[in-house]
Parts: C-alpha cells; structure tokens; sequence
C-alpha cells in the first residue's frame, strides 16, 4: 500500500505540500452473483380423461444456510452482525412458475408476490396468471381474481399426459441483481482496516415446494433445489488510507550566496497519524527525476535529506526504512556550486506498507 506527498523545493525556499485523507466508514462494495435463478421441477403425468389438483406452490429461500466461504482477513471468524446485513439484504424480484404438456402446446404460467415471498409475510400470493386455450389439458381454475394458488388440471383427449415443471427467480441484493456493484454499510468493523478486505457468502440453493393431489402420478408436497453454482455474495472494501504529514510546510533558507562553502540546514519532522496500531514494515522514498548521487541537483546546488536518529541519508529514489511512526529529518543545501537565480522542484515522498 503506497500513500504519497509531495514537497516543494527551491534553493532558496522548500515548501512541503501535504494534503489530509480521510478516513472510511465501513462501507463494502457488493456483487451478487449467480441471482438469475432456473429450477427444472418434477416430471410427473396424468392419466387418461383424469383430473388433479396442482398446488402451484412456493419458492423459498433458507436464509440460515447463508454462510461467509471466504474472508481475506479472518478466514475463521464465527457468525457475527455483518452476515445479518446479508441475509437482511437479500430477497426476489422476480419468481415464476411455469407447468407444460411434454412435446404439446398446453401450459399454466404463474407469477408470485416476490414482495411477500420475500419477507415471509402470509400465505405465498400470486400477482398473474397465463394458460393456454382447452386442448389437450383443460385448467379448470384458469385465472380467477383472487389468483388461487391450486389449479385443477383435467386431461380431455382420452390419453395420458406427461407434465413438466420450471420454475425462474431472480434474486436482488440491496434491490440491485447480479453482477452490479451495491454499497452495503456494517456494523463491525474489518480486523485491518488498513488492508483491502474481501468477503463472500454463499446463499445456499433456491427450494421449489409443489404439491400434487388426485391422479398425479405424484401425491403429496414434493421440494426440488436449485442446481448449482448457488447464489453468492462478495463484498470489497478498500483500505482506510495511512495519513503522515510532514512539517513544517514551508522551509525557507533564505538569501543564500552563489557559491558560498557554508551547509545550510533546516529540521524536517515525519508524522503517521492515522494507521494501525502495530505498523508493519514499511519504507520512506524521497523522489525526484534530477538526481545525483542520491542528492537533488537544483540550478547547480544539492538538497539532500539525512534522518536525525542515525544520520542515514535518505536518498533520492531509494526507499529508506521506517524506524517508527515518527521521524526526524534534517534537510541539507550545498550553494558552493549553486548558480545565480531561484530554482523550484517538486520532490514525492512516498509511504509504503509492506
């Protein structure tokens, strides 16, 4: 992770730019993926001139079996808040049901209460209805107002029927679906919040429940689950930034003669004041494009940076390592080689966590 400065430098002036970060909430970036579900329910048939009721059934998804596959911070963290921002997060858009003749032209098509399939609220409700004209199989209750969820089915053509089942859902995550990014905000905090930090859940498959009374070749509720890949969620958020400053802002050697022998020295302070509470390694680079033998070549002067704990030079583009989250600097002009003028370049300071 690389946070970066900028300082002004001038044989006569060294101005030091230092611009804050602010720090991040607990904000992830969240993708849903595989929500675009199809279930291929049971095959079942109905005899010749035979009638059955079709319990159009539910669609459900267990939201206890959403579980956390992978963290890049605390691969064995129990269950805690954030996974609740999940399940609460997660719900239908859109859920159909759709029961055909095999090979024929006769079919039911429902459409459910996403709204009520996903919060659980009564019994599972439908909102539309589609069938086809009477031929080989007649649905007694075609669509009526109040949208019954049982459906009678009677085979008229005097020959047994085989009936298929497919159920379509699509999940929505903060009401967005798959494969577009949605920010999610949670209560616990990551364990680094100075590292990026990845998560994925996965949400378990998608149950169809369908009911078969009469002469179905099938009786009672039957569930069928959504093959997989199961809907998964992940969440990305990227590291709070480490905040250093430099000071002073500005250093200012004043009226220096061309080509005086005399070293002129100013302090140069290195704070981190927002970063973790045990810092890992890290390095301090100081660059500059005009560089000579470490040192910083300026309308014929030399700018050079020395650390005060041990007198180790900081030289130009070369990382120098951290020894804590405080650092002394004494910065150094040599004019003895200096032109007449005033002269300016920016120097990149640079932090980074290894």
């Amino acid at each position: 992770m690389k946070r970066n400065k900028q300082i002004r430098c001038a044989v006569l002036t060294l101005l030091i730019l230092s611009s804050p970060f602010a720090r991040a909430a607990w904000t992830y970036d969240c993708t849903l993926k595989n929500g675009d579900i199809s279930i291929r329910g049971r095959t079942f048939t109905l005899p010749p001139s035979a009638t059955g009721t079709l319990w159009m059934g539910t669609v459900t998804l267990n939201k206890n079996r959403i579980i956390r596959t992978n963290d890049s911070q605390s691969p064995g963290l129990p269950a805690y808040a954030n996974d609740e921002v999940i399940r609460n997060n997660t719900r239908y858009s859109f859920v159909r049901a759709f029961v055909n003749q095999e090979g024929g032209v006769s079919y039911i098509g429902i459409w459910f209460d996403a709204d009520r399939m996903s919060t659980g609220t009564g019994q599972t409700v439908l909102t539309a209805c589609v069938y086809s004209t009477p031929g080989t199989l007649s649905f007694g209750s075609k669509c009526p107002v109040n949208y019954t969820n049982d459906v009678i089915v009677t085979e008229t053509t005097g020959n047994s029927q085989i009936l298929n089942t497919l159920v379509y859902s699509t999940l929505a995550l903060n009401g967005v679906t798959s494969n577009k990014a949605t920010p999610l905000d949670f209560p616990v905090a990551p364990p680094d919040e100075f590292q990026d930090h990845t998560i994925t859940w996965t949400l378990g498959p998608v149950t169809y429940i369908q009911g078969y009374t009469g002469s179905f070749s099938l009786q009672g509720d039957l569930t069928t689950e959504s093959a997989q890949p199961w809907p998964s969620v992940t969440c990305t958020r990227k590291a709070t930034p480490v905040k250093f400053i430099l000071t002073p802002d500005t250093i200012d050697f004043g009226d220096v003669p061309t080509g005086s022998s005399q070293i002129l020295t100013r302090p140069l302070s290195f704070s981190i004041v927002t970063a973790p509470t045990i810092l890992p390694s890290a390095t301090l680079t100081f660059s500059h494009a005009d560089s000579d033998d470490g040192k910083l070549a300026l309308n014929g002067g030399r700018v050079s940076f020395q650390r005060v704990s041990d007198g180790m030079s900081a030289r130009l583009n070369e990382p120098l390592a951290l020894t804590g989250k405080n650092m002394d600097f004494t910065v150094f002009l040599d004019a003895s080689t200096a032109r007449a003028g005033q002269a300016a370049a920016n120097v990149l300071v640079t932090l980074t966590l290894n």
